[in-house]
């Protein structure tokens, strides 16, 4: 096995090390409301936003690959795989709404223009860019990719995402 092979096997033995149960993870992640909630002035309790599980395996699996010494993409796609099944969820339906963020960031011809300027692939970035959260989608479609992400687009040049799931990417071409 080469150096990095054998990297990729000690980052996949320390994910699954530091992941909680199998059960305790799934029942967190397909809890799709919050049972607290704050009080207003009133003394009424608000109920919270729910979030939805692709965006809460996202948000475990992000916190799992910044904790990483190897941050490859390989090591980002098993993040987000180990918690794709540790919340017991249909990996091509969890793909498939993934790619509805990076969609969004291909239909803006801001978007567009700005990665033609910066010379990097539109696709793989926004791909990139969708991992780091839905509200980071939102802000490069409204702000720029240089003004939000600064020259981390730099690092995002090789795809992270399985084969499979780039049928879900719409070619406006």
């Amino acid at each position: 096995m080469t150096n990095l092979q054998n990297q990729n096997a000690e980052t996949a033995t320390t994910i699954q090390q530091n992941v909680q149960p199998a059960t305790t993870v799934a029942n967190q992640v397909n809890q799709t409301t919050q049972e607290k909630g704050k009080k207003s002035k009133n003394g009424e309790t608000k109920k919270r936003k729910p979030v939805s599980i692709m965006a809460r395996i996202l948000r475990k699996a992000k916190k799992v690959f910044n904790a990483q010494i190897l941050k490859s993409n390989e090591t980002k796609l098993l993040c987000v795989e180990t918690f794709i099944n540790l919340a017991i969820m249909d990996a091509e339906k969890f793909w498939s709404d993934f790619m509805e963020w990076p969609n969004e960031l291909l239909n803006s011809k801001r978007y567009e223009k700005e990665c033609k300027e910066l010379d990097v692939g539109a696709k793989i970035l926004a791909t990139h860019i969708a991992f780091l959260g839905k509200s980071t989608v939102n802000k490069v479609i409204k702000n720029g990719i240089v003004p939000v992400i600064g020259g981390d687009y730099l690092l995002y040049t090789e795809r992270f995402v399985p084969e499979s799931a780039e049928k879900y990417i719409v070619d406006n071409n």
